[in-house]
């Protein structure tokens, strides 16, 4: 309704940007062999280490992308401050604009210091009542009291917040920066408790998640899958929907495609219907320091994950293992979205695409964002809309608990690419335990809405 600055605050908005960090010169330089084999064409994953620049896959889709966002953006901030997208876009191209300027320009409202937007708001909205302001940190740590008591067996729709990289096992926080990461087991086992729950009438996965393990991601899709139908002849199926964050592509998109309905906005990164495998071939990068290797081996390909990367033979066997894999995820596409295995393909191949373009081309059922998606569960289960219904919410992190922000503070003190060369490392430690992933070939924060 109102946008407040301070005076001597600064509005930067200079557009939006998609940009890849590339290590291939970097491992050329060290004598490390980075090995990739991918399912298909837009696959472009692990193209940050196997090349020094985006392939042309990558780049057309990464443009189709940023068109579908950029006109959203200035869609959105046209309607909201009541201009042209061109005043929108003279904006952006100035990046940069002071307090008084942006007032001038209509970007904000007003400018006002701290005690001033305090008695503003308590003005418009307390009059002359007593009011107290409280932190947002403290206000989402409270837990809501609700002063009405119902019965034990009012309904409820479970949210469950599946959020981050997939992997094996728990789910946690990377070391850097406190970005979450999704553990199979406990976000299946999230689902499995709101299904046997019996006051639970409905399920909303809300998915933000580049994918990750291949394996990870099948552990949580058997879940949806018992969810939705049932093997146990005794068991009902539940409502399931999957609500799209921002990210829910490849692995992501997998543990989404069996849901009842899926529900995402239309700039959602979604699609990556693809597998990839990658290894480093390492050998000579530490024969050049002196370490050198020799081996004893019993069967033929023994060293298929040793130091020296993959010969031919076993390029062929890690190739035939991810076309099965690719196989079963065009199936359970198919499965889910009630396509041919053929019409996935057509639409897979690795290929990311935005939520408005997934609502085309059949990967999504209907716009919207995490309201939307209650509201759907709402209908399902034969209440209005409008009614009020219990939420039971299941997440593996508190958002405001006090080591997220040593992790915001960790974020501040170490540089942003070393912050990211980091990450790339620890990422790549915990794939080694799984080979073979669906990993879309960017992450939330590589669409940046500067």
């Amino acid at each position: 309704d109102e946008i407040i600055m301070l005076p001597t605050g600064t509005v930067f908005m200079p557009g939006l940007r998609a940009e890849m960090m590339y290590f291939r010169q970097l491992a050329d330089k060290f004598h490390v062999e980075p090995q990739v084999i991918k399912i298909e064409e837009y696959k472009s994953a692990f193209e940050s280490y196997t090349e020094d620049h985006m392939s042309e896959p990558a780049r057309e889709q990464m443009e189709a992308l940023l068109d579908v966002l950029w006109s959203e953006y200035l869609g959105t901030i046209s309607a909201s401050r009541a201009v042209s997208r061109d005043e929108v876009q003279g904006w952006v191209d100035g990046a940069l604009h002071s307090g008084r300027s942006a007032m001038e320009l209509g970007i904000v409202d007003q400018v006002a210091y701290s005690d001033e937007v305090a008695d503003l708001i308590k003005e418009v909205i307390v009059g002359d009542k007593k009011s107290k302001v409280v932190s947002a940190s403290k206000y989402f740590a409270m837990e809501g009291v609700d002063p009405v008591w119902e019965d034990m067996t009012s309904p409820k729709i479970a949210v469950i917040i599946a959020e981050g990289p997939i992997y094996s096992g728990t789910s946690g926080r990377s070391g850097w920066g406190g970005d979450p990461y999704m553990g199979s087991e406990t976000v299946a086992g999230m689902i499995r408790r709101a299904r046997k729950d019996r006051r639970v009438k409905a399920i909303v996965l809300r998915v933000d998640s580049p994918g990750g393990s291949s394996e990870a991601s099948d552990v949580i899709a058997r879940e949806v899958k018992l969810t939705v139908d049932p093997e146990d002849e005794d068991a009902e199926a539940k409502p399931f929907i999957v609500s799209m964050s921002g990210v829910a592509a490849s692995g992501g998109y997998y543990i989404a495609c069996l849901a009842d309905t899926i529900v995402a906005p239309r700039t959602t990164i979604t699609g990556s219907i693809g597998v990839i495998a990658a290894t480093f071939g390492y050998e000579e990068a530490l024969d050049s320091l002196g370490i050198t290797f020799d081996r004893v081996m019993r069967g033929e390909n023994a060293d298929i994950f040793a130091a020296n990367g993959w010969d031919e033979e076993q390029r062929g066997i890690i190739r035939k293992e991810i076309e099965i894999v690719y196989d079963e995820f065009t199936a359970l596409v198919s499965e889910g979205r009630g396509m041919t295995q053929d019409e996935v393909n057509e639409i897979g191949r690795g290929h990311i695409w935005a939520g408005e373009d997934a609502i085309d081309n059949g990967l999504v059922d209907l716009e919207g964002g995490l309201y939307e998606s209650i509201r759907v569960a709402k209908t399902t289960i034969g209440m209005d809309e409008d009614d009020d219904v219990d939420l039971k919410i299941y997440m593996a992190h508190n958002m405001w608990m006090p080591q997220n922000e040593m992790y915001g503070l960790a974020g501040l003190i170490v540089p942003e690419y070393i912050q990211t060369i980091l990450e790339k490392e620890e990422d790549l430690s915990r794939m080694s335990e799984d080979t073979i992933q669906m990993r879309a070939p960017v992450e939330v924060e590589s669409v940046v809405l500067d």
